[in-house]
């Protein structure tokens, strides 16, 4: 999702980065400069691994 929001010219807050095995998250910027948090928690889909 990280790399589809930045061709679309998305601002980047923070690359992604792996937590271990429990989370992938990254950051991108809205118009007005906003943190949003993008993140693939495996609590939640069950594997980090890009399917």
């Amino acid at each position: 999702m990280h790399a589809g929001l930045r061709a679309k010219g998305v601002r980047e807050g923070l690359a992604p980065v792996t937590l271990g095995e429990v989370a992938r998250i990254s950051m991108i910027l809205d118009p007005d400069g906003n943190w949003i948090e993008l993140s693939r928690r495996a609590s939640i889909v069950g594997s980090l691994s890009d399917h």
